[in-house]
């Protein structure tokens, strides 16, 4: 059964990187999991002007992105409540553990979540996670590694997102044009905006978000990938 398991650190990542895509598969009734591995209680925008406190960032932050999932319909999000800014401070292989876990109980056939490069790889805690997801997605479907009480599950694919502009030179990124996937989101390119919004915390102060020209000029009405997984697909323009 398709299911897209989507993985990232920090309430608006997934809004950001690939909200549109969720959106578009979500449309077509295709479940999608988020996780999200921190409360993005390091942030430093409260709003603007601020309407809540550093205190309480981490429960606003939480309820930003439980309404951003309603707009893109995500059929649940996970959090584990990890240290902002702290995840490259976790042992690797626990963590891996807990997300083998999750992807054993899911059982995605696509996941997604942060490459190695590029420049959603900016932050320690993006290219930390990033490690993990893809080295539990490569290891899930081995039973030699499954604790008890969990049946092994190999996904098909995975995906990190990159930029309109990393995906015109893969070679940026460290990639191939054969890895590149494009995937048109014209239908959900409004609630990619409207997730967003719903991060305002994050984006109230980015003016060019509430600009209508503005805003059509930063986000296209499609979103790039990197292919990990192989073989790869030459064009590919639909995950399934």
């Amino acid at each position: 059964m398709s299911h897209i398991l989507a993985v990232f650190p920090h309430p608006d990542d997934e809004s950001f990187t690939c909200g549109g895509t969720l959106a578009k598969y979500a449309e077509q009734g295709i479940p999608v999991t988020l996780v999200c591995a921190t409360n993005g209680e390091s942030g430093i925008r409260m709003g603007d002007p601020p309407f809540t406190t550093k205190k309480e960032l981490p429960s606003v932050r939480k309820q930003e992105l439980q309404k951003a999932c309603e707009i893109l319909g995500v059929s649940e999000c996970i959090f584990l409540h990890l240290p902002d800014k702290g995840i490259e401070k976790i042992e690797p292989e626990l963590l891996t553990k807990v997300l083998i876990r999750i992807i054993c109980t899911v059982k995605p056939s696509v996941m997604i979540t942060c490459g190695p490069q590029g420049e959603f790889a900016y932050h320690p805690d993006h290219r930390s996670l990033g490690r993990c997801v893809t080295h539990a997605f490569c290891l899930s479907g081995n039973p030699e590694v499954i604790e008890k009480g969990y049946n092994p599950h190999k996904v098909s694919k995975l995906y990190y997102p990159v930029l309109s502009r990393e995906y015109r030179q893969p070679e940026k990124v460290g990639a191939v044009l054969a890895q590149m996937t494009k995937i048109d989101i014209t239908a959900t390119w409004c609630k990619k905006v409207n997730a967003l919004k719903a991060h305002l915390t994050q984006f109230q102060q980015e003016a060019w978000l509430w600009n209508e020209e503005a805003v059509k000029r930063k986000l296209p009405d499609w979103e790039g990938f990197i292919q990990y997984h192989k073989p790869y697909h030459n064009e590919e323009n639909d995950f399934f």
